[in-house]
């Protein structure tokens, strides 16, 4: 007897969760292999809501070429060549033929066995080409649809994001879906935003998740109950309810559509697990513009766009560039972990590292395993050493500040611009945030632009024409709203007086001075007024903890201008 396994592939989930589709499938490939004397059923494999025509990782479909190759599959039945592979020939010809050499035969319900000679394979090909045929041009109707719908502010895609649901629609002759709040699922988004938002510089207390990290989230909306989307289906099925994921909770705040914009998926290529080819995987969503540059709005926000940008700060989602996972929490037990300025010589975060005891403890930077950097290994040096540098720079700086001096006077003006930033008044800093976040859009959006124009979007003549013109519309943009912010940042005080910290006439660290007497937040908060970085190279030999280098040469104070850093 010949060992007949049964593939079944359903193209689209329907929306009531249904799998009619496969199991009709199963249910008339497992007839076929019934009737046959010299088959028997082993297994089935079924794929729902993964179209073979886009190349999409098929973990069923993967599995079965597993087993095929360990030798457990003599017969594939199903019941269309379509279900098999609907992309190019070409494309689904090695894996074809690499069955054909594996002894396995494929039989179709309705188009019947693929013989492994000449003939067999010339049908087969045809009747894949046939299947692609069809699936391209259904796409392209289906697209063409979709756009259709979308420019219409219709919503185009299969369940609607965690915050919505849809409503039906009349757009002139169009019927379209449109996003609408889900009244429960908008209030757990918004006490989500405002509890990271709240603890964002709430010091850690150990041995408990932060209150204002993805994790620390999940824990409470774990422990107070708050229902997951899936509840509801889950209770109906018998089994347990999903929880609050970290990667759940991430894909939720990140996604344009909370501030209410149409939004795109963003793709990324990944190789296939057998290396016979790449396929497209979702990574997330960015936002639809307009021909200058600014976001169109589709349905109504559930928070603003200045607070959605704050959100990404305090995220601190992994990018080429941006701030490290984790700069926004502190434990607030160390003067420079955590404040976002401490770096190695190779630009990685440094953090406190504790060692067997007070003396002994270290910044160490967090150089993952196998990446990159200017150093071998990781650079450390001994916290306290470090601080003392660093607060008796920052002091001995403001004591003999020059106003007089161009680069002591950007210090100050920084300084300024930082310090009015915290003590604004509510409407002031309401009003710097929209135009900050107005200008991380266009940003954005030229940043995009640029992208489209490195993967060849705008190819030829009238595509140049295009690009450039779009690039100038949002450089004009970009400068419009760097106008407005200037104008906004020169409402505040000219120059910060430091008179508060360096009144003292003694040591500028040590007893009487407002250094000795603030406590550890305020000295932090003091720091980010005036430094930009703290960059610290690895030392010149390995075991100098007795003997160390000086700490002048080893670290560098960036200190804080405008538009920019200098150095020391």
């Amino acid at each position: 007897m010949r060992r007949a396994v049964v593939y079944a592939r359903q193209s689209e989930a329907r929306k009531d969760k249904s799998e009619g589709s496969t199991i009709t499938q199963v249910a008339e490939c497992t007839a076929l292999i019934n009737k046959a004397d010299d088959l028997k059923h082993t297994a089935t494999y079924e794929d729902i809501d993964l179209s073979a025509y886009s190349g999409v990782e098929r973990p069923d479909f993967e599995r079965m070429l597993s087993d095929a190759r360990s030798g457990l599959i003599d017969v594939i039945v199903v019941n269309y060549i379509s279900r098999f592979s609907r992309q190019e020939p070409k494309d689904a010809l090695p894996v074809i033929l690499e069955l054909q050499r594996l002894g396995v035969q494929i039989v179709s319900v309705y188009e019947g066995p693929i013989t492994d000679d000449l003939v067999g394979l010339i049908t087969l090909l045809m009747r894949l080409n046939a299947a692609h045929e069809e699936s391209k041009n259904k796409s392209k109707a289906v697209s063409g649809t979709k756009k259709t719908l979308k420019a219409a502010g219709g919503f185009v895609g299969g369940v609607p994001p965690f915050g919505f649901r849809t409503e039906v629609q009349r757009n002139g002759k169009l019927v379209i879906r449109v996003l609408v709040h889900e009244p429960d699922e908008v209030e757990v988004i918004r006490k989500i935003v405002a509890r990271i938002l709240e603890h964002k510089d709430v010091p850690y207390v150990p041995g408990k998740p932060h209150p204002g990290s993805l994790t620390g989230v999940c824990a409470w909306l774990n422990e107070t109950g708050v229902p997951t989307r899936g509840i509801e289906s889950h209770a109906k099925r018998g089994i347990a309810a999903p929880s609050w994921k970290v990667t759940t909770v991430r894909r939720v705040l990140t996604d344009p559509r909370l501030m209410g914009h149409l939004t795109e998926p963003v793709y990324e290529t990944v190789q296939k697990q057998d290396g016979s080819g790449t396929w497209q995987r979702r990574t997330g969503y960015r936002s639809v513009r307009d021909e200058h540059g600014k976001p169109v709005i589709s349905h109504e926000p559930i928070i603003g766009a200045a607070e959605f940008h704050e959100l990404q700060k305090c995220l601190a989602v992994h990018k080429e560039g941006s701030r490290p996972k984790g700069t926004f929490l502190t434990r607030g037990d160390s003067l420079l972990s955590a404040l976002g300025i401490l770096r190695c010589e190779g630009g990685h975060t440094m953090c406190k590292q504790a060692g067997d005891s007070q003396r002994m403890t270290t910044y160490t930077c967090q150089r993952k395993k196998g990446t990159k950097s200017t150093h071998e290994g990781t650079v450390s040096i001994l916290r306290d050493r470090l601080d003392d540098y660093v607060a008796r720079s920052v002091m001995s700086r403001l004591v003999a500040l020059d106003y007089e001096d161009p680069d002591d006077m950007a210090l100050l003006t920084e300084a300024t611009r930082r310090f009015a930033a915290t003590v604004s008044a509510p409407e002031a800093v309401a009003e710097k945030s929209a135009i900050v976040a107005e200008r991380a859009d266009y940003k954005a959006a030229l940043d995009e632009l640029y992208d489209d124009y490195d993967a060849g979007v705008y190819k030829g003549a009238t595509g140049r024409e295009r690009f450039i013109q779009k690039r100038d519309r949002l450089e004009a943009s970009l400068s419009a709203v760097d106008e407005r912010l200037a104008a906004l940042e020169a409402e505040a005080p000219q120059v910060l007086s430091v008179d508060i910290w360096t009144a003292h006439e003694g040591d500028p660290i040590g007893p009487g001075s407002w250094w000795h007497g603030a406590t550890l937040a305020d000295k932090r908060a003091f720091l980010k007024l005036f430094v930009e970085r703290v960059e610290v190279r690895k030392a010149s030999a390995f075991g100098t903890q007795y003997a160390p280098d000086p700490v002048n040469e080893r670290a560098r104070i960036h200190w804080a201008k405008p538009g920019g850093s200098a150095s020391i």
